[in-house]
C-alpha cells in the first residue's frame, strides 16, 4: 500500500504543476490525494468483480486455479494492509518446500487464513472452512476456484467427502491443506478443545503437519483502520504422522500450541 500512497501522492502533485495553478490553490493537493485513492480501491474491487463473473458456484470444482488463487492471495494482502497490521513472523525455515503438508492452527480471527496464506503465498494452500463462508459475495467464488473446502459438520457423509478430497489434493501433490482443528474462533483468546477427526487428512495422506500459532489477529477488528495491530505467526513445528492415532497427533499438536501460548500470549494466567 505504501507504493500505492506514494503513487497517488506523486499524481496528485503532478497534477497540479500540469494544471498550472497558483500556489494559493496547493490546498488541492490533497484533495487529489483522496480522489486519487478513492479510484485506485474503486478499480481494484471492481477488477475483481468482473474476473469473478465467469466462475459458477454450481459446478463441481475439479482442478484449482493458480489465477484465482493468485488473485485471492492479492485480496488479502490487500485487506491485511489496509487493517494497518505490522506482521512478525518466526520458524518459516522449518515449512516443507518440496512436500505438500496440512497446517494446524488456532483460530481467533476472520483474518487467519488470510495472514497465514499472505505470508506462506509461494505455498499453494485450500482451507477447510465452514459452509457460511462460501456465501461472502466475490470472496466466495475465489475461494471455490482457488480449492477452499467447505465441510459441514452437522452432516457427517459431506464431512467425509471434504476430508476425502483434502487427502487427495495432498496425495496428489497438488495443493497443501490448512485447518482450524478447533472448529470455532476463540471468543476469549483461549484455546478450544481440537477434534482429533480432521487430523486424518495427515494420516492418511502421509503428509508433514506444520503447526502454527496466531496472536493479534483478535485485536483488528477493535483496532482497524486507526490503530495498527501487531500480528504474530509462530510456526512451531513440523511432525510427522506416521502410524500413531489421530487423538495422539491431536494432543501432541494441542499441547505444543496451549504451552506456547501461554508463555508468549497476553491471555497467560
Amino acid at each position: 500500500m505504501r507504493l500505492v500512497y506514494a503513487l497517488c501522492a506523486f499524481i496528485s502533485v503532478l497534477s497540479w504543476f500540469l494544471l498550472n495553478l497558483p500556489v494559493s490553490f496547493i490546498w488541492l493537493i490533497p484533495v487529489f490525494f483522496l480522489g486519487f485513492l478513492l479510484v485506485f480501491h474503486a478499480v481494484f474491487w471492481i477488477y475483481l468483480l468482473v474476473i469473478t463473473v465467469p466462475v459458477n458456484m454450481n459446478k463441481p470444482q475439479e482442478k484449482y486455479s493458480k489465477f484465482y488463487y493468485f488473485h485471492l492471495n492479492v485480496g488479502y494482502r490487500y485487506l491485511c494492509r489496509m487493517a494497518r497490521c505490522r506482521i512478525h513472523v518466526s520458524g518459516l525455515e522449518k515449512v516443507p518446500v518440496d512436500r505438500r503438508f496440512l497446517l494446524v492452527s488456532n483460530h481467533r480471527s476472520r483474518f487467519d487464513n488470510m495472514f497465514q496464506a499472505y505470508i506462506l503465498g509461494s505455498n499453494h494452500i485450500a482451507y477447510i472452512s465452514k459452509p457460511e463462508n462460501f456465501k461472502i459475495p466475490l470472496a466466495r467464488k475465489l475461494m471455490k476456484k482457488s480449492g477452499y473446502l467447505a465441510i459441514d459438520r452437522t452432516n457427517p457423509k459431506n464431512a467425509v467427502g471434504t476430508i476425502v478430497k483434502a487427502i487427495d489434493y495432498i496425495q496428489s501433490g497438488e495443493i497443501s491443506v490448512g485447518i482450524f482443528p478447533e472448529g470455532t474462533r476463540s471468543k476469549d483468546g483461549k484455546m478450544g478443545e481440537m477434534h482429533a477427526g480432521s487430523f486424518k487428512i495427515a494420516t492418511k495422506a502421509q503428509c508433514p503437519i506444520v503447526v502454527v500459532t496466531l496472536r493479534g489477529t483478535e485485536n483488528i477488528h477493535k483496532n482497524a483502520p486507526w490503530i495498527p495491530t501487531d500480528v504474530y505467526m509462530d510456526i512451531l513445528d513440523v511432525i510427522e504422522p506416521g502410524d500413531r492415532r489421530t487423538t495422539e497427533i491431536c494432543d501432541q499438536c494441542s499441547e505444543m500450541m496451549n504451552s506456547f501460548l501461554l508463555e508468549n500470549d497476553r491471555y497467560a494466567s
